[in-house]
């Protein structure tokens, strides 16, 4: 077993999951700009 215990586990996800948030942040307001930008035009 990777995690000795739940705990660990639940950390860890929560992590990634901030991380994954983290990432996807700049690329979703990219395309909102873009979405924008080509609504307009």
């Amino acid at each position: 077993m990777l995690f000795s215990n739940l705990s660990d586990f639940i950390s860890f996800l929560l992590m990634c999951v901030c991380l994954g948030v983290a990432a996807a942040t700049p690329f979703f307001w990219l395309l909102c700009e873009v979405k924008s930008v080509t609504a307009n035009a």
